[in-house]
């Protein structure tokens, strides 16, 4: 299953607009434990379409340092909620 859905994750890159992928990406990271592949997805989407206009002192992995904090946060999130349930 978990193939699949970065199978998925990546096709979305190249096909889907950008918040569509962050969205999934949200969505998968509540779904499956550790989902590292949503980092990696981020650095993928730099990599691939990365712009010059988001440029933090010449550092251009915008889509990246989104994903390590979403995945952080999310992380943290979901421990909390489970462990308030």
């Amino acid at each position: 299953m978990r193939v699949l859905l970065d199978m998925i994750l990546l096709l979305a890159i190249f096909l889907a607009p950008w918040w569509l992928v962050v969205l999934f990406g949200i969505a998968l990271l509540f779904v499956m434990d550790r989902f590292y592949e949503f980092i990696i997805a981020g650095f993928f989407i730099d990599v691939l379409y990365g712009n010059k206009i988001v440029s933090i002192y010449h550092f251009d992995l915008f889509f990246f340092i989104v994903a390590v904090v979403l995945y952080m946060f999310f992380s943290r999130l979901k421990v909390s909620i489970r462990a308030n349930v």
